[in-house]
């Protein structure tokens, strides 16, 4: 079940943890995505978002410098933005492949480009 910030605030999660989850939701980061780049599992990352538990102080570190240097440096932010594009375009790819091997007819890329 996926709760909105409001909700998670009024459960009782910790505000740190609601903005984390709203900072990565806004930069449309992947959990997978932020979790890699900060060395954690994704539930781990999830057990952060939600406030079930507390990062380590090293895993801190490691957050704040990690949007430190997502704010600072464009070329990362955009190579970061990126790698999340090119992830979703992959996603997308595979889905039409399944999809036409289950025999639906599937809307040309030049089509989707068109409209």
């Amino acid at each position: 079940m996926t709760y909105s910030s409001k909700e998670l605030l009024a459960r009782g999660v910790a505000a740190p943890a609601v903005r984390l989850r709203k900072w990565r939701r806004e930069r449309g980061l992947t959990r997978q995505s932020m979790a890699t780049m900060l060395g954690v599992s994704i539930r781990t990352l999830d057990e952060y978002e939600l406030g079930k538990r507390a990062p380590t102080d090293a895993t801190k570190d490691k957050i704040a410098a990690f949007i430190e240097r997502w704010q600072k440096v464009p070329a990362v932010r955009e190579a970061l933005e990126n790698e999340v594009r090119r992830s979703k375009m992959r996603y997308r790819a595979a889905a039409l492949g399944r999809c036409k091997a289950r025999g639906f007819e599937v809307p040309d890329e030049q089509s989707d480009a068109a409209e």
